[in-house]
């Protein structure tokens, strides 16, 4: 591929920063660990794949995606059918098997699951997208989309919308790659009574709500979520500014909207918290970089809000659209500043540990990271990872 102008116009982002790489400021304040990284990747051309690093940024292991190869001909038949199976496409949403298999999303295209040889074991033929969560089985719950078109009879149970139009749900997947389960969500919010939040910014069109991440509730926190169960699902609609908690046939048990600006992944934490990546996006000039990205925390049981990261004012950090965090053991978090193309590490004292910045794209641009997670396996472990079967 090259430096195609496709990757040029979809994945890029200007340098923010003047290095790249990975930098250990405070080793002994890092939480161990490997961490998987998706993104574009010179090796490849700057094709999409997966790298899983050590603290000092040496590659353990890679799984290089070919979307063309994968899916040479899309699956898909409607309207966009031929607008994802493209190699200048991304990844956005990964699991790590302790077996060195991944699996993840072709955003928009596909969900796979490749063995740590980086062979294809299974591949989902929905338009699956974005971030999922794995349950304590050993299912995931991934966001997908439904395009509805004209003659579309699901248009029936939508009125006010305009065809063609993107219905968001929510899909149960099992370990092997069978879809057991698809949960309306745009649905949901139709029969919750929760209509006026889709009005709130006009007639909407095409991408309705933009739903970005899913995650379930374990049993080990559902006891400090009064509101909620052992298997609701938390769901974030970043076209809305909406985060809402579900039952597992799709009621709406509870509803955020507005404490947030077009956020990501938010997570159930310790003590009845939801702890949410607010983007803050700068609507007037999305471009410009003039805000600053918060990791911010809801109690659903009593409507507090409180900032986790930053808290000084100096540490600020910005990306308008996509974001990661993720908390650890020790109370550091992880956190992907998607647009920077940057992973870093901070303490719970906002102490910057650790951090890794991709490799400039040219002396202008860095490929965009969507997603940063550390793992706690090391390099012994990896060492023997054999390719797997069929799961």
């Amino acid at each position: 591929m090259g430096k195609d102008k496709q990757l040029q116009r979809s994945y890029l982002s200007p340098v923010r920063y003047d290095e790249s790489g990975t930098m250990v400021h405070d080793l002994a304040k890092v939480m161990p660990g490997t961490t998987l990284i998706t993104g574009h990747w010179l090796e490849t051309n700057w094709r999409p794949g997966l790298r899983l690093i050590d603290v000092n940024g040496n590659t353990l292991n890679h799984w290089d995606v070919n979307i063309e190869e994968i899916w040479p001909e899309s699956p898909h038949t409607d309207f966009t059918q031929n607008s994802k199976n493209v190699n200048w496409n991304n990844v956005h949403g990964s699991y790590l098997y302790p077996n060195g298999d991944v699996v993840f999303n072709i955003n928009g295209l596909s969900l796979i699951r490749m063995n740590s040889c980086g062979e294809v074991l299974w591949k989902l033929p929905f338009r699956t997208h974005h971030s999922f969560d794995v349950d304590a089985e050993g299912d995931l719950w991934v966001p997908a989309v439904n395009w509805v078109e004209e003659g579309n009879e699901r248009a029936e149970a939508f009125p006010g919308l305009e065809v063609p139009f993107r219905e968001d749900t929510i899909l149960e997947v099992s370990p092997s790659g069978e879809v057991l389960r698809e949960i309306g969500f745009l649905e949901s919010i139709y029969n919750g009574g929760y209509l006026r939040y889709l009005w709130q910014y006009g007639i909407p069109r095409l991408d309705i709500m933009h739903v970005n991440d899913v995650e379930i509730l374990g049993e080990e926190l559902a006891d400090q979520f009064p509101l909620f169960e052992g298997g609701d699902i938390l769901v974030s609609s970043r076209r809305l500014n909406l985060v809402a908690v579900m039952g597992p046939t799709g009621d709406i048990k509870w509803i955020s909207v507005g404490d947030f600006t077009q956020q990501h992944d938010p997570d159930f934490e310790a003590d009845g918290w939801i702890t949410i990546f607010d983007n803050q996006r700068d609507l007037p000039n999305p471009d410009s970089d003039i805000g600053a990205s918060m990791i911010k925390s809801v109690n659903p049981a009593t409507g507090e809000t409180k900032d986790i990261y930053p808290r000084d004012g100096e540490s600020q950090f910005y990306t308008s659209v996509g974001g990661k965090h993720q908390k650890r053991a020790n109370g550091n978090r992880l956190i992907t500043e998607a647009l920077a193309g940057r992973v870093f590490e901070v303490t719970s004292r906002v102490e910057t540990v650790w951090e890794w910045i991709s490799e400039p794209f040219d002396e202008k641009d860095v490929p965009e990271v969507f997603e940063g997670t550390r793992y706690d396996v090391d390099a012994e472990q990896v060492s023997t990872w054999q390719c797997s079967g069929p799961p």
